[in-house]
């Protein structure tokens, strides 16, 4: 520390722009009142992440250093997931800290369930005039129309707003509504996990004149539509695209000749390489980057083999081989009844990708070797079931991050997927003979970090859980059919697959194991258990005393936070440490 001190003051803040901001708030506050005046006057430029912190450490800058240091944080990010509950009503029950935040430039929600937290959000919003990123991720908002109004015409009033990304979900499966105020700055648009009718989507753009990128859900399956007047600010374009008119694309797109970059997933209609052509040359005389994936239905299985020959065939011109050099590949599931030819453009663009077996592919693609055609696929759905018979496909997987598949594995699995080292998220259903694989998989997987077991026939044995070798951050039991009972928790307490973790899922069997879990689980942050006693349900007021919560309560520090979740009500999670 005799080191440091003799550091000039300037040195010290370039040195402390290299530190995460809790860590370099937790090591140098307090230590003297030369580090509080670097830290509370002249350190520019705080990034605060609370999605994952510990409860410690978030009611420490929350009542120790926010009240100092609120104009001075430039990013924000807030959530209510099962690592942090309730975190984003903590944070405002710290009365005026929000209003603090003057010169905040990103601000992040995420997981927020509550119409009164985002109605209190919303209010807030005034306050912040320099705001230029927002995101606002996996959250539900169970407004009416005129409250979803008001919540996007306050974001598109934001002066200086450029970045808005919304991941949202409406009460009722409702769809959006669009801003009826013209913003003067907004110029990225993402709207994910909402449907976006068509007219919606065209007053949309006309609120947003500056709009350069925009990606949404859309529906085009009315009659009476409105064409967009203009839409030549349109760079970039991303779109999940659901109708079963053949010339719907088309009108979309006509009056978008300044667009740069399209990427389309298409649902219910088949748009072939000679309507591409047409659209592109008619309309896009400035694409220079097109990803293109389509789900086209095969009414008469009879017919598949004809149709996969004659979509190849429209992409085989001189405008897609030789001009643009846009390759594309035709798989067709040959043992699903209700089948669809998916045909998407290679390299690979998307970031998910669903594996399928008994495959027909066909492909304008060039060359031989794929290994590089799916490098940009981060999350793959295995359906699939090889066998010795199976031949190798022709698939390779070198980037895999979120992995979901059902054992047995078999080698040929495998050897699509060359490497696991990135793997971070693995969702693994078992069966009553093959647990063992589980250990193959995760031996390969050097960094997991969030591990998900299911087993539909409760066949996850105690005896697997004390010898399987990994530690993960996250863990969810939740769906191995079985409600663990105190000799079990107490087994899993002292296993390998706890030693590091810090977010459990879990059905219990004893109230008791509970308070096991979190007295002996030394890293558990957070947990979200089911209780196979439960006695409340859906006829409970919201007045009535919630006695199991109560005891729990009485039985853990008043510290940690419980509550049950609004939604999913025989969900209850525990934010501990």
């Amino acid at each position: 520390m005799m080191n440091l001190e003799s550091l000039a003051n300037e040195l010290l803040l370039d040195l402390f722009e290299y530190f995460d901001t809790i860590d370099l708030l937790r090591a140098f506050h307090s230590l003297n009142s030369r580090f509080d005046c670097l830290l509370f006057t002249h350190f520019q430029g705080y990034c605060l992440d609370f999605r994952f912190i510990s409860k410690y450490n978030f009611d420490f800058l929350c009542d120790e250093c926010l009240p100092y240091i609120g104009n001075q944080i430039s990013s924000l990010r807030l959530s209510n997931d099962d690592d942090t509950p309730q975190q984003i009503e903590l944070f405002f029950l710290r009365d005026n800290l929000f209003h603090g935040l003057t010169r905040l430039k990103a601000f992040s929600l995420y997981h927020v369930f509550s119409e009164e937290i985002m109605r209190r959000i919303s209010y807030e919003f005034k306050y912040l005039s320099v705001l230029t990123h927002l995101s606002i991720i996996q959250c539900c908002l169970p407004y009416d129309q005129l409250d979803f109004l008001c919540f996007i015409d306050t974001i598109w009033s934001l002066p200086k707003l450029t970045y808005c990304n919304l991941d949202i979900y409406l009460k009722d499966d409702k769809q959006f509504f669009s801003p009826t105020v013209i913003s003067s700055s907004i110029t990225y648009v993402s709207i994910k996990g909402i449907l976006c009718d068509y007219n919606e989507i065209t007053r949309l753009i006309e609120h947003t004149p500056y709009l350069h990128y925009l990606e949404a859900h859309v529906d085009y399956d009315i009659d009476d539509v409105d064409s967009i007047s203009d839409s030549s600010s349109l760079i970039k374009l991303n779109l999940s695209f659901i109708t079963k008119k053949e010339n719907a694309i088309m009108s979309f797109l006509q009056n978008m000749f300044n667009l740069h970059r399209l990427t389309i997933d298409m649902y219910g209609v088949c748009v072939d390489g000679y309507q591409w052509e047409q659209i592109i040359r008619d309309y896009l005389p400035n694409l220079k980057i097109f990803h293109l994936k389509e789900h086209i239905p095969v009414v008469d299985q009879n017919q598949g083999d004809e149709k996969l020959d004659t979509l190849l065939k429209s992409f085989q011109s001189q405008f897609w081989l030789e001009e643009r050099k846009w390759f594309i590949r035709c798989d067709w599931n040959l043992a699903d009844i209700c089948s669809f030819i998916s045909l998407y453009t290679l390299p690979y663009s998307f970031k998910e990708f669903t594996l399928e077996c008994l495959l027909k592919s066909i492909t304008t693609w060039p060359q031989n070797n794929n290994d590089e055609s799916f490098d940009r696929v981060h999350q793959l759905y295995n359906t699939c079931s090889f066998d010795d018979d199976t031949s190798s496909p022709h698939f390779r997987f070198y980037n895999v991050r979120d992995l979901s598949i059902e054992a047995p594995i078999h080698d040929t699995f495998l050897s699509i997927l060359p490497r696991l080292d990135q793997l971070n998220t693995l969702n693994m259903t078992l069966s009553d003979t093959n647990n063992s694989q589980l250990q193959i998989l995760v031996n390969l997987a050097t960094n997991l970090r969030s591990l998900t077991i299911n087993s539909p026939s409760s066949s996850l044995t105690m005896t697997f859980i004390e010898n399987i070798s990994i530690s993960v951050v996250r863990l969810n039991l939740q769906g191995t059919g079985q409600w663990f009972d105190n000799e079990q928790c107490i087994t899993l307490i002292k296993s390998p697959l706890c030693i590091r973790c810090e977010m459990l899922t879990i059905n219990i069997k004893d109230c008791n194991s509970i308070l096991d879990l979190v007295n002996n689980i030394i890293n558990l942050r957070a947990l979200n258990i089911q209780f196979e006693d439960d006695e409340w349900n859906c006829d409970s007021s919201e007045n009535e005393p919630d006695d199991f919560i109560n005891w729990l309560r009485k039985c853990l520090p008043s510290t940690c936070i419980i509550t049950r979740d609004m939604y999913s009500i025989h969900d209850i999670h525990f934010w501990i440490r």
